[in-house]
C-alpha cells in the first residue's frame, strides 16, 4: 500500500471510528467491535470477508493500520469497485467509507448502553481461562418477562402472540414463536461453541395448557440467554428485544448473514496456548459426569416440587368442594316438625354453625392457592431455568465430541473453496493451523460454560430458602385459619355434661 498511513495523512473519520473502536489506544482493536464495524456496512458477507483477508484482520489481532486498511476497503467496494490483493497499492488518498453517524455507530456497535461483560478477557495480565462473572451479575444483567396477547386471527388459523418486556432495553415488543425459532438458529449459527439453551416444541393445535407452558418456556429461554455473559450482549439479541417493525425475523437475518461466528471475531482465539491447560480434557470429562448426576437429581426434584404444587392447587379445590357441600347443608329447608328428631335441636344448631363457616374456608382456600402461586413460580420455574441450563450444556459438550470436527472441517473447505477461487492454490499448513485454532478455541468455551453452570449453583441455595420460606409462611397462615375456625366448630358440639341423644 503506497498511501501515506502517518497521523497526519489519516482522514479525520478513520481517527473517529479507531477512538471509537480503541478508546485506550491498546495495541490491538477489538475483533467483535471490528466486526460489527464491518457488519453495519451491509456490504454482502463475501465481500466482507474479502475485506477481512485483504486487511490481514483474519489470521492475526486487528491492528491499526488492518482498520484503517479495511476502512479503504470498504469504501471502493461502496464505490462498486472489485476487491482483490492489489486494490490498496495505487491509492494516492485514502477514501471515505460511507458510515452511519457517530450515535447510530455506538448504537451498532453496542457501545451506547451498559458496558457488556465478557468470557473474552481483553485486560492485559488476565487469564482467560478464569470466568469474570458471578451468578449475581448475571442476574442483575436484565429482567425478562413474556406474556400472552389476545389470540389473533391468520388466514387458518388463530397464532398466539406473546409480549415480551426486557428491564435492560426498557422495551415491550410483540413476537410470534416463529420470531424465537430464528433468534435461536442465529445464536447456534453464531455461537456454535457456547451453551445456547434450547425451545420449546412447536404443535399446530394447543391446548391452553401447552400454550402457558410454552409461554414459561420462551421466558426461561429468553432469560437464560439475556443474562448470558456473551449471548446477551449480542445485537441479534437487542434486536429481537427491541425492534418494533413488523418484521423482526427479516431484520435478525440482514444483521446475521454480514456477521460470522465467534471464532472469527474473538480477541483470545488468536492466542490458542493460552486457552486450553493439559488436563482440560481429563477436567472435561469429569465435569460432564458430575454435572450429568446433578440434572438426575434436580429432575427429581423437579418432580417433588410439581406434586407440592398440584398438591396445593388440589388442597384449595377441596377446600372448594367442603365449603360447597357446607353450604348445601346449611341451606336445607327446616323440617315443619319433630317428628324426626323428637325434639332434639342439633340439627339445627349444626345448620346454623355450617353456614358461619363460609366466611372462614374462602381465605383457607385462597391461602391454599397462594401457596401453589408460591411454589410454582419461586420453586418449581428456577428448577426448570436451572435444568434448562444443564440440557444447553450437555447439548454443547455433545456438539463437541461428536460434531465438532466434522463441523470444523466443513468451516475449513467453506474457508478453502473462497479462498481458492481468490487466490489459487492453498497452503495446507495454514487449515491444518485453522483447524487446531478451532479445536481449541471450542475447548476454551466449553471451559468457560463449565464455570458458567457452576456460578449457577448458587441458584440452588436460593431455590432452598424459597422452599423453606414458603412452607413455614404458608403452613402458619393456614395454622391461624384453621385456629380461627375453632370457636365457630365448638358451637356445634354438645357440652361435655349435656346427654347426646341416640
Amino acid at each position: 500500500m503506497t498511501v501515506d498511513l502517518s497521523v497526519g495523512a489519516v482522514p479525520a473519520l478513520y481517527k473517529e471510528v479507531h477512538s471509537l473502536l480503541n478508546p485506550n489506544d491498546k495495541n490491538e482493536i477489538d475483533r467483535e467491535l471490528f466486526s460489527r464495524l464491518l457488519a453495519s456496512t451491509n456490504l454482502p458477507k463475501t465481500t466482507l470477508d474479502q475485506v477481512w483477508e485483504y486487511a490481514g484482520a483474519r489470521p492475526g489481532p486487528v491492528t491499526t493500520t488492518g482498520l484503517y486498511k479495511s476502512l479503504a476497503l470498504v469504501a471502493l467496494a461502496q464505490q462498486g469497485r472489485l476487491l482483490d490483493e492489489k486494490s490498496l497499492l495505487n491509492l494516492e488518498v485514502l477514501p471515505n467509507p460511507s458510515l452511519a453517524s457517530p450515535a447510530e455507530l455506538r448504537e451498532k456497535l453496542g457501545l451506547s448502553g451498559r458496558k457488556a461483560m465478557s468470557l473474552d478477557l481483553k485486560s492485559g495480565g488476565s487469564d482467560p481461562r478464569i470466568l469474570n462473572t458471578n451468578y449475581e451479575q448475571m442476574v442483575a444483567q436484565d429482567t425478562i418477562r413474556v406474556a400472552l396477547v389476545p389470540e389473533k386471527k391468520g388466514i387458518i388459523l388463530k397464532h398466539v402472540v406473546y409480549e415480551v418486556s426486557s428491564q435492560r432495553y426498557q422495551s415491550r415488543v410483540e413476537r410470534r414463536y416463529n420470531d424465537f425459532v430464528t433468534l435461536f438458529d442465529i445464536l447456534v449459527q453464531r455461537f456454535p461453541y457456547r451453551a445456547v439453551p434450547q425451545l420449546p416444541p412447536k404443535r399446530a393445535m394447543a391446548d391452553s395448557h401447552f400454550i402457558e407452558e410454552r409461554r414459561r418456556a420462551l421466558r426461561r429461554f429468553l432469560t437464560l440467554v439475556a443474562r448470558h455473559p456473551v449471548l446477551g450482549f449480542d445485537k441479534a439479541v437487542s434486536i429481537f428485544l427491541t425492534f418494533s417493525g413488523t418484521d423482526v425475523q427479516t431484520r435478525l437475518k440482514e444483521y446475521c448473514k454480514n456477521v460470522p461466528d465467534e471464532f472469527l471475531t474473538s480477541d483470545v482465539a488468536r492466542r490458542p496456548d493460552e486457552l486450553v491447560s493439559t488436563d482440560t480434557t481429563v477436567q472435561f470429562a469429569v465435569v460432564r459426569e458430575q454435572l450429568r448426576q446433578v440434572y438426575i437429581c434436580l429432575s427429581q426434584l423437579r418432580e417433588a416440587s410439581q406434586r407440592m404444587v398440584g398438591r396445593s392447587k388440589m388442597a384449595a379445590v377441596d377446600i372448594l368442594v367442603v365449603g360447597r357441600e357446607f353450604a348445601t347443608l346449611s341451606n336445607i329447608s327446616k323440617l315443619e316438625s319433630d317428628w324426626a328428631t323428637g325434639g332434639n335441636d342439633a340439627w339445627n344448631v349444626v345448620q346454623k354453625a355450617l353456614r358461619s363457616l363460609q366466611s372462614f374456608l374462602v381465605p383457607i382456600q385462597e391461602a391454599h392457592s397462594e401457596q401453589s402461586l408460591h411454589e410454582e413460580e419461586e420453586v418449581l420455574e428456577e428448577l426448570n431455568l436451572f435444568l434448562d441450563l444443564l440440557v444447553a450444556y450437555k447439548a454443547l459438550c455433545d456438539r463437541h465430541e461428536s460434531g465438532v470436527v466434522l463441523g470444523h472441517h466443513k468451516a475449513i473447505n467453506r474457508m478453502v473453496k473462497k479462498s481458492s477461487n481468490s487466490f489459487g492454490a492453498v497452503d495446507p499448513m495454514k487449515q491444518a493451523q485453522e483447524l487446531e485454532h478451532r479445536t481449541q478455541f471450542s475447548l476454551h468455551c466449553v471451559h468457560l460454560e463449565s464455570q458458567m453452570v457452576y456460578a449457577h449453583m448458587e441458584a440452588l441455595g436460593g431455590i432452598t430458602r424459597a422452599l423453606v420460606r414458603i412452607q413455614a409462611n404458608g403452613h402458619a397462615k393456614l395454622a391461624a385459619l384453621w385456629s380461627g375456625m375453632a370457636p365457630a366448630v365448638a358451637a356445634m358440639v354438645p357440652n361435655a355434661g349435656t346427654p347426646v341423644p341416640r
